[in-house]
This record gives C-alpha cells, sequence and structure tokens, in this order.
C-alpha cells in the first residue's frame, strides 16, 4: 500500500487552478522526484499535500487514511513534514530554538534530547553554533537546519522544496547524499527539485510537471530515454543516466555525509555569496 495517494487533485489562488487534477503515490522507502520549470505548480503542490492550501476537488490519503479536510496542524501530527523552499529558518532565534521549532507538536521531551545529540552528531557544525543566531549561518548550514528541524518532527514523510537552491555545487553533492542516507534509514521523501539530473540520481520515480499537470511519469530509467524529458531538462543529447548511474555512488556513501556538508558550508560564504563553487 502507498505511504502516500494523491487522487484528481486540483488546488489554487484566486480563480487560478495551479493545480489540474494531479494524482502521485509515494510507496514506503521511495524517494518520488517531481520535475519542471518554474511555475508549473510544483510547490503548489507540496502545500496542498499539507494542507497549506486548501483542496478544491480530489483527495489526499495517508497510509489509507483521508487526509484532505485535516487541517495543517493536523497533518503534520500525522507525519507529513516539508521542509520548505528557501530554508524558512527563524533568523533571530538560534540553532536550538530553530530545531526545537521542528517538534513543537512532540510530548516525548525525553527521547527529543537523544534526537537533538544525534543531528548535532551528523551535522556538527550547528553542533558548534547552537547557541549562535540563525543570521549567522551560511546557506548550507541553514539547509542543514531546515533539515534538522524536519526530523524533529518525526516524518513519516519528508518533502523537499528545492533543497539545494542556492548551494554551490559541491554542498549539492553532499546534500543529495545527505538524502541518500535518510532514504536508507527508512524515510520515504518527496522532493521537488529543478536539478533534474541530481534528483533522478536517487529517485526510484519521477514525475514532469507542466502548468499544473503531470505530462511524464516513470523510473529513471523510463524518463532518460523519453525525448521530451532529455530535450527540456536535460540539455538535449545528454542522457539522464550517466547522473543515474551514479546512484550507487550516492548510495555508498558513509553515514557520516551530513559531517561533509557541514565542513563544506564553512567555505561556503554568506548566504548572499552562497551559490559559488
Amino acid at each position: 500500500m502507498a505511504l502516500l495517494e494523491i487522487e484528481q487533485l486540483a488546488a489554487g489562488y484566486g480563480r487560478h487552478d495551479a493545480l489540474k487534477g494531479v494524482s502521485l503515490t509515494v510507496g514506503e522507502g521511495e524517494v518520488v522526484a517531481v520535475l519542471g520549470a518554474n511555475g508549473a505548480g510544483k510547490s503548489t503542490l507540496l502545500k496542498a499535500v499539507l494542507g497549506l492550501l486548501p483542496a478544491r476537488s480530489g483527495r489526499v490519503l495517508l497510509g489509507g487514511d483521508d487526509v484532505t479536510c485535516i487541517g495543517t496542524a493536523g497533518r503534520v501530527a500525522r507525519g507529513i513534514v516539508l521542509v520548505p523552499e528557501g530554508r524558512r529558518i527563524v533568523m533571530g532565534l538560534s540553532v536550538e530554538e530553530n530545531l526545537l521549532m521542528g517538534a513543537w507538536g512532540r510530548r516525548d521531551r525525553g527521547a527529543l534530547r537523544a534526537e537533538i545529540d544525534a543531528i548535532y552528531q551528523r551535522f556538527p557544525n550547528l553542533a558548534e553554533r547552537r547557541r549562535m543566531r540563525g543570521s549567522v549561518l551560511s546557506g548550507g548550514e541553514q539547509q542543514m537546519l531546515a533539515i534538522g528541524r524536519g526530523l524533529l518532527a518525526k516524518p513519516r514523510l519528508l518533502m523537499l522544496d528545492e533543497p539545494s537552491l542556492g548551494l554551490s555545487p559541491r554542498l549539492v553533492g553532499e546534500l543529495f547524499r545527505l538524502l541518500v542516507d535518510l532514504n536508507r534509514e527508512g524515510l520515504p521523501i518527496l522532493l521537488v527539485e529543478q536539478n533534474t539530473r541530481k534528483a533522478l540520481a536517487i529517485a526510484r520515480r519521477a514525475y514532469v510537471m507542466e502548468l499544473g499537470r503531470f505530462v511524464l511519469e516513470g523510473s529513471p530509467d523510463e524518463l532518460a530515454v523519453d525525448d521530451r524529458l532529455r530535450d527540456a531538462y536535460l540539455g538535449g543529447g545528454g542522457s539522464a543516466m550517466a547522473t543515474h548511474g551514479s546512484e550507487s555512488a550516492l548510495a555508498g556513501a558513509g553515514a557520516h555525509t551530513g559531517q561533509g556538508l557541514a565542513a563544506q558550508a564553512l567555505t561556503n560564504g554568506p548566504p548572499g555569496e552562497r551559490s559559488g563553487p
């Protein structure tokens, strides 16, 4: 049985339908990618799954239970967690206070302390800066913090919206290795990402969205031979499998890939410069 099922979901803003009857599934243990250009409706999809945007029609099911009419807080409590585009950390709060925001609905304080310590082990830079404000963090460190905050919400499904945005190429590689690690630990992931090659390298299945509809769907192998995907998102002649073949290298990364991301973040510069090499 699928963990997440979206059935003919429509949602939008004002009179505009940004989602036009889309259907999608995420199985237990899967990484599923949603690809497409800016304005295709990818972020709207995640907002609708989380309940930030009400459904105009269709259904959202989690573990077979219909959550379409349940509010955002109820969906988070049931395990749907979003790491939003732009990280959305609170700059005036400390690193640890930002982490604790992800655990706002939890009552198991003993287990929570152990999980925070585990996040600090995964991201040593965050441990060193735990009492510092979020405003002093680099772009890579802010992304670590946003992911750590999401993990403290105890997700059954982790959704990420453009997590590589604004990161240097080295940090992007470390980020995707981290996602592989999390998935290998059993966490299903729904990934919205413009970096098509990186997304296909770790996804089991992918959907391509255009103007609020899915126009392609399949495994990375199936999509790699589709001329429409290759021409629109992979630069024509290149094969996605040149990157998909790197999945084994990603999956073989050690348990401390988060430490590599933390170390790389130190050289990533201030947020205004974080797209540099």
